[in-house]
């Protein structure tokens, strides 16, 4: 390019015939071998070598010193992943400088500030996400794409309607999908109505929300609202309450998903492992007392020093209904903490983990020391307390 310009006398923008001639002498040989070609090039006029993203969405704000540095793939190319926030952007070229710098033009394309007085427009971000951001200064383009990222855009999430008096009830980050959030619930007879999911406790913008108004909670078609409109939402019909269901929201950008079914609790809840009086002897596992609640069993006997888990089934091929915790060899809190639900044999469940292989988790319990627990066990809230008495 600079060839062309300092040395032929180019033009930026205007293509310019050329012929080059290759020279070869061969070592050995005494022909010298010449070869020539054509081609057409139109010289361009050089632009930055950096790049960086400053503003209220940025990483780093406004700071122009400490501003988030895109990757320069080609003259005029630069790219940049990562998570913006809600608010705007625009581009410096140095590090350190406001000036010169690269704004939003008419089109949404970039336009280059070199002064003060110039307009100096942003590029809007609404939803905090993970972003890829491309800027091709050559041919005047912007491009900001939501990712899937590496971590998801909210990690809190409130489910919100008529079950609750519209005030908003926290969901449990899924342990092994951080994209995945539950709830379980028992809906009393006649309350029931419209529900949707928001992202911040009493606030009524950024939630989830059905594409249609008046959805079945079996339809799993969901979508983000940045604003209030539209407001669609689910309806949990009168002759569909006096039952607990259990809820799965999946946040994923652009596979967004709930997942709501009836919750039917198991009979009997096993405990199983070395620790427990029975070992591993699936067969004869020990069985847990229930109690007034269809939902929550107990138990109280001598455990040994090592492994428990428990079965909802008894499934010889131990690919049934498990509780375990959500980490191996987790040692008892003593109080009550989050379990991990997991059913081998059910595809509905297993398929809400995208990135999760169900089939292979095996974790269980690790008790420290043998002597008599109490251990209460709650299947639909998915809570266990292992304390030593």
């Amino acid at each position: 390019n600079n060839i062309i310009l300092d040395k032929m006398g180019g033009t930026v923008g205007t293509p310019i015939d050329i012929e080059a001639r290759v020279t070869a002498i061969v070592s050995g040989a005494e022909e010298t071998q010449t070869a020539t070609t054509q081609f057409t090039a139109a010289p361009y006029e050089p632009v930055t070598s950096t790049l960086y993203i400053i503003g209220s969405a940025a990483p780093n704000g406004w700071s122009a010193d400490n501003a988030s540095e895109m990757t320069r793939t080609t003259n005029g190319l630069f790219t940049w992943e990562g998570k913006l926030n809600s608010g705007e952007i625009k581009f410096i070229t140095t590090l350190g400088q406001f000036l010169p710098s690269y704004g939003r033009g008419d089109n949404g394309g970039p336009v280059l500030r070199t002064s003060d007085d110039q307009p100096d427009e942003k590029w809007t971000i609404d939803e905090a996400h993970d972003y890829k951001v491309t800027v091709d200064l050559l041919a005047g383009t912007v491009s900001i794409e939501k990712t899937e990222g590496t971590s998801p855009a909210f990690d809190q999430l409130f489910f919100v309607g008529n079950p609750t008096g519209w005030g908003f009830e926290p969901m449990t980050q899924d342990a092994l999908d951080p994209f995945l959030f539950r709830m379980e619930r028992y809906f009393e007879q006649g309350v029931g109505g419209e529900f949707k999911f928001g992202t911040s406790m009493n606030s009524w913008e950024n939630m989830y929300k059905a594409t249609q108004a008046n959805a079945p909670y079996a339809d799993q078609s969901m979508e983000f609202v940045s604003g209030f409109d539209p407001d669609n939402k689910w309806n949990l019909q009168d002759n569909e309450t006096g039952k607990a269901y259990k809820i799965c929201v999946d946040i994923r950008s652009g596979k967004e998903r709930m997942m709501m079914s009836e919750f039917t609790p198991y009979e009997i809840i096993y405990l199983v492992g070395d620790a427990t009086p029975n070992g591993w002897d699936l067969g004869n596992a020990t069985p847990m007392t229930s109690t007034e609640s269809p939902y929550v069993f107990t138990w109280t006997g001598q455990l040994n020093a090592g492994e428990l888990k428990f079965s909802c089934d008894k499934q010889s091929d131990w690919n049934g209904a498990w509780f375990m915790p959500s980490a191996p060899d987790a040692e008892p809190k003593g109080t009550a903490e989050q379990a991990l639900f997991i059913n081998k044999s059910d595809e509905t469940l297993k398929s809400q983990y995208l990135t999760v292989n169900v089939s292979d988790l095996d974790y269980k319990w690790k008790i420290t020391s043998s002597g008599t627990y109490t251990i209460t066990l709650d299947q639909l809230n998915e809570t266990v307390t292992i304390s030593k008495n």
